[in-house]
């Protein structure tokens, strides 16, 4: 069984593959966040009952956070993380294929653990999950809410709000924030300073 360090190895490389098929992709935002993706993936991988989660149906799993990838530029790495870890090469072998749902940014599929919302436009994210978590907490039911997002995305409005109307409403619902200094025409720190986000 590969450690996770090999796996993360393992999906940068699928990453690469799949970008050169589709001539591009945001390779250095989506080899930022590929470690994470990895390890919470294969924590996941482990709970009970679970062999794999490319469609899972059923009662919602309190276990098993709902995540939102909201840096949806890079969900890439997403899916190439997730066929390192339930070693198959479904997500990345269909990634823009003619009559597939994988395409440009994550779309919401039903059944599908995975992918709760269509992601696009930076800051849209975490503001789904910020509904989801309410929702969650209006249910009693405790379940977390995880959020990625990238340090350039911080830079729209509707960030700041979400971040704010969490801590206001005291929702279960966790920020990853990638802060690799990466937006797309440079570095974060030159063209919006974000100071120290730690």
């Amino acid at each position: 069984m590969l450690n996770l360090s090999k796996k993360a190895i393992k999906a940068r490389i699928e990453l690469i593959k799949v970008a050169k098929r589709v001539y591009g992709a945001h390779i250095g935002g989506g080899f930022s966040i590929i470690d994470f993706l990895v390890t919470y993936y294969s924590h996941i991988s482990k709970i009970k009952g679970i062999d794999k989660l490319e469609y899972y149906k059923g009662k919602t799993n309190l276990e098993i956070p709902t995540l939102i990838f909201s840096k949806g530029h890079c969900y890439l790495a997403q899916l190439a993380a997730l066929d390192v870890v339930f070693k198959g090469r479904y997500y990345c072998h269909n990634y823009l294929k003619k009559e597939t749902s994988f395409f440009g940014h994550p779309k919401r599929m039903e059944g599908n653990l995975h992918f709760p919302i269509s992601a696009g436009a930076l800051g849209q994210g975490v503001t789904f999950g910020n509904g989801i978590s309410l929702g969650d907490k209006l249910k009693q039911n405790n379940k977390k809410t995880i959020s990625i997002l990238g340090d350039g995305e911080l830079n729209e409005g509707s960030c700041s709000e979400a971040l704010l109307f969490a801590a206001q409403h005291k929702l279960n619902h966790c920020f990853i924030i990638d802060n690799n200094n990466q937006i797309s025409l440079g570095k974060t720190s030159d063209i919006f300073n974000l100071g120290n986000l730690e």
